[in-house]
């Protein structure tokens, strides 16, 4: 946890500890709602959505970052969530197994659904680009089992195994071919929430009338007696789940420890309880219905010996007829398991790591291969179980909201966020737990679970499913008066909004009949088919602001119905002001929202100080087109940058924030750090701008570089107080959660003592009320910005990166932006000459680390840059104009200087490189000549403190 980011959990008081990684869950970069990143950069990008292996490079570099963060993150919760799954996933598994064993012949049973469900699940938590999604053998495919075996019986008077597994042997070559080509691009990315609900509704409906099915069936075969305990043991499995989950609330009862671990585990604590309760007295006599399992590992079949199949055996017409049954298990599994993906990843679980659809396609074909081979029933992706899965690794965070432009002590409270704790630890203990359950022992001890244990758990997951859906919010406000709803937007109704809800309760009938037919195998087609209803039919009937309101893209950020304005303010181009506005509007309709980059070429930040005016800027630079060509080999820094091209594709950071254009008259002005990324885009890089509000000069670089066509492109923004500690560490876990891997930082947030924190104007006292200084005199601890923000902030950031990199074993490259004032004297701005004479000596202290530690550290010192760092108030900007303006040092020539910084293997020892008009030079640490070059001096710096002195000599200094 970040300090600022306090796990409360879903509930009050629930905490939980931090993950055994400093990389807290809490703080991973926002999305872009998408594991591919934007989808329409995604759709535009060269090539167009065909090119082959597309998704699959970006999801290869996607599953390749976050992997190791995947196995640094384990807390009580998650183990809490395995325990969880594991009882949600072998018990009904072991229901289709009955199912099965009678539809098949015999050919599948318990051992064979077991043995499917926990090798697909472990190779899953291992390789899988979303690990959150669950496996395992769902209804429908039992479905198409039974029509495939019945035809292999009576029609066409072959084996089942051999045909079933070419089909499977055919339906995996074709899920490559999805995949290579792209599938996701031209399906998923349309799908919005109004299928992905229905979607969710339907499996909880599916759940509860399998809780029925399972009582019914038990009544089929047990005395009365039995039956009417069924009833119990269901309702009370469900019920007392449903009860320990609440009991974190029950303050002051227990230990808060107690309740913590009543709730994560009331499902499994439930169904221990229920399973126990048959053998207790007079129950024990009674015919309960148990589940039936195998008794040996061996297959179910009385003809098979081990856990292969001759599928060569097949003659060869029959193996090209089974190219029709794989494209209909194709059909299933694609859409079925991408649905299930993209549940699980919704908007309201918090989820942030980048995933991968076509990664897993991939992954899900060549386990559909193996289980066809292997003579085991194939397993994809499971709902509810997925959700669930999401659902239980649920915690609160308290975040900092935006900064804003009020004072320091107006900033809002923090805001519960829920996150989702994504690792691979809770599916991989989950999934190799069940296929422990193979074994003859373990096989035993399912077989005390009585089935009416397995009605009251599908209970559960149908409520659990059904707790999370939106459409029951919508319900609940369907039964409530109009007068007693919330205001809406300008243009949506609520009768839009109830007629909307009531059709997705249709439609949920609907395919809940189709599901009780023989058409079963099918119904994620129909789910499909709602998606053109939604996009082309729906608009039609209702109002574009009504249908924005309550519904959205589910892969990805924005709405169908939104305008060219809508995507600036949610895409690409935005101001954080929009942003939080976007948000504010969804909170008020009762979506969880956030603002995200799921993909690791984004990199949502920006900074403005609650006092100043200048604005922070933080850029990624995506290094996909970067090659050894572009700096000397025999460079320390070009072997970070090859290390980078080839071993982190996904980009390098640099973080220098700083105003990026100004305009005065006769004279073009741009930010040092916006001459940087200017550079940075010249050589190919992407670059990404964060801040609350775009300058002029910002955004026409953004618009140069936003065309669909440019390989290097910007992003979106994330907000960031520098003066807060809290925030910076914060920003800094974020970083680490979505990129894994920092190499330079470039700390570059300055102010040039403006009159509101300056040493001549003291803070506001009783005696001094008239100041106008912004710096709190009462303050504990008291504080100058400008020391917080020129030279705190470097120090605290430079901090973390070593932090980071030491721990991590890793090299790393520090350029700080000091400045000629760093060993010069004035005046004028003592604060400002003090912050940068104590980053000077900062950047020396640390050049050691260079050649001990392979931490390389430097500043930049230019003279008088035009810049808006100081040119934007008033009471500066004659200093910029007159005689002597032309001696300004352009911000390109210092944007040069860090780039030599990061490329000169001389550097990085404590260098402090000046930058003068038109020169450099590396300023020694004893005995240095004063500046001599051009714009070494600010004009009019004289007159400055003459008017200083004057205050001094006529007013003295109110304190």
């Amino acid at each position: 946890m970040t300090p600022n980011s306090t796990a409360a959990g879903p509930y009050d008081d629930r905490e939980f500890p931090s993950a055994t990684s400093p990389r807290s869950q809490s703080d991973v970069i926002t999305p872009i709602r998408e594991s591919h990143g934007l989808a329409s950069d995604r759709v535009e990008r060269r090539g167009g959505k065909l090119r082959p292996f597309r998704l699959l490079k970006e999801d290869f570099g996607n599953f390749r970052l976050r992997y190791y963060s995947d196995w640094t993150v384990f807390s009580q919760l998650v183990l809490a969530s395995a325990v969880y799954v594991f009882f949600t996933n072998i018990l009904p598994g072991i229901t289709f197994a009955s199912d099965l064993y009678v539809l098949t012949g015999e050919s599948w049973g318990t051992i064979e659904v077991v043995f499917s469900t926990g090798l697909c699940g472990v190779i899953f938590s291992l390789f899988s680009a979303q690990p959150l999604t669950i496996l395992g053998v769902t209804g429908p495919f039992s479905v198409l089992a039974e029509n495939i075996y019945t035809l292999c019986e009576n029609s066409f008077k072959i084996p089942f195994l051999p045909f079933m597994a070419w089909s499977l042997i055919h339906s995996g070559w074709m899920h490559y071919l999805l995949a290579i080509f792209n599938a996701h691009d031209y399906t998923m990315q349309y799908v919005t929430d109004f299928s992905a609900d229905i979607f969710s509704l339907l499996n909880s409906v599916i759940y509860f009338y399998k809780a029925v099915r399972e009582l019914q069936r038990t009544k089929a075969v047990v005395s009365l007696a039995a039956f009417l305990y069924s009833i119990i043991g269901a309702a009370g499995t469900c019920m007392l789940a449903i009860f320990l989950s609440t009991a974190v609330s029950w303050k002051p009862l227990f230990h808060r420890y107690i309740r913590m671990g009543l709730t994560e585990y009331a499902a499994a604590i439930s169904i221990v309880f229920f399973i126990g309760m048959p053998y207790v007295g007079d129950l024990a006599q009674l015919d309960h219905n148990r589940l039936e399992v195998s008794k040996t590992f061996r297959p179910s079949s009385p003809s098979r010996d081990y856990f292969f199949v001759e599928f060569w055996k097949l003659s060869i017409g029959w193996i090209f007829i089974a190219i029709i049954p794989g494209i209909i298990i194709t059909v299933l599994f694609y859409f079925d398991h991408e649905i299930s993906s993209i549940i699980c990843t919704a908007k309201r679980y918090g989820v942030q790591k980048p995933g991968g659809y076509a990664w897993d396609v991939m992954l899900l074909g060549t386990t559909t291969i193996m289980c066809g081979i292997l003579g085991i029933p194939p397993a994809n992706g499971l709902l509810p179980q997925a959700p669930l899965h999401s659902e239980s690794l649920m915690y609160t965070v308290y975040e900092d909201p935006p900064a804003s432009d009020s004072g320091p002590g107006d900033d809002p409270p923090a805001k519960p966020v829920l996150r989702v704790y994504e690792q691979r630890y809770s599916h991989f203990i989950q999934a190799a737990g069940i296929l422990l359950f193979i074994s003859p022992p373990f096989q035993h001890v399912l077989g005390l679970t009585p089935t009416s244990v397995l009605a009251g758990l599908f209970m559960v997951m149908g409520y659990q499913s059904l707790s999370v859906n939106p459409i029951l919010t919508r319900i609940w406000q369907l039964l409530t008066p109009i007068s007693e709803l919330p205001d809406l937007p300008h243009g949506a109704s609520w009768m839009g909004i109830h007629f909307y809800t009531i059709t997705q309760l249709v439609l949920t009938g609907i395919v809940f009949s189709v599901t009780l037919t023989v058409a079963a195998p099918g119904f994620p087609i129909i789910i499909i088919i709602l998606v053109p209803v939604r996009l082309f039919f729906m608009n039609r009937v209702w109002s574009r602001q009504t249908l924005r309101y309550v519904d959205g893209w589910a892969t990805r950020e924005g709405k169908p119905e939104d305008d060219n304005n809508d995507r600036r303010r949610g895409g690409v181009v935005t101001s954080g002001a929009a942003v939080r506005q976007a948000a504010d509007a969804d909170e008020e309709k009762g979506n969880k929202t956030t603002h995200k980059s799921i993909r690791p070429n984004y990199l949502l930040l920006g900074h403005l100080h609650p006092t100043i005016t200048a604005k922070s800027f933080y850029h990624l630079y995506h290094l996909d087109q970067y090659t050894a060509g572009t700096v000397e080999t025999r460079n320390h820094v070009a072997f970070y940058s090859w290390q980078i091209c080839h071993h982190h594709r996904r980009g390098i950071r640099y973080t220098h924030p700083s105003p990026p254009s100004a305009s005065i008259p006769h004279r073009r002005i741009t930010g040092i750090n916006l001459a940087f990324a200017k550079l940075l885009f010249e050589r190919g890089r992407s670059v990404m701008i964060g801040d609350l509000a775009l300058r002029r000069g910002a955004s026409s670089l953004l618009a140069q570089y936003s065309h669909p066509r440019q390989p290097n492109r910007p992003s979106a923004l994330f907000p960031t107080n520098f003066a807060s500690w809290p925030q910076l560490t914060r920003l800094w876990t974020k970083t680490l959660e979505s990129f894994l891997q920092i190499d330079i930082v470039v700390p570059g947030a300055v102010i040039f003592e403006p009159s509101w924190s300056s040493f001549w104007r003291p803070p506001k006292t009783e005696t001094n009320p008239q100041t106008k200084s912004r710096d709190a005199a009462d303050a504990e601890p008291g504080t100058y910005a400008v020391l917080d923000v020129n030279l705190a902030h470097p120090i605290r950031l430079s901090q973390l990166a070593i932090g980071h990199w030491t721990q991590q074993k890793r090299e790393g490259c520090l350029v700080h932006v000091g400045s000629i004032a760093g060993y010069a004297a004035g005046i004028g701005s003592p604060l400002y000459m003090a912050s940068k004479h104590g980053l000077h000596g900062f950047v020396r202290s640390m050049g050691g680390m260079r050649d001990r530690m392979g931490i390389r550290c430097g500043a930049v010192a230019p003279g008088a840059d035009m810049t808006p760092m100081w040119l934007e108030y008033p009471e500066k900007q004659h200093m910029g104009q007159g005689e002597g303006s032309d001696l300004f040092i352009d911000p390109e020539e210092i944007a040069r200087g860090m780039l030599e910084l990061c490329e000169n293997p001389e550097h990085g020892d404590g260098t402090i490189l000046e930058v003068t008009k038109g020169a450099t030079r590396v300023v020694p640490l004893y005995h240095a000549e004063p500046p001599g070059g051009k714009g070494a001096v600010i004009p009019r710096l004289v007159d400055e403190a003459e008017k200083i002195w004057g205050e001094l000599e006529s007013l003295g200094l109110k304190v």
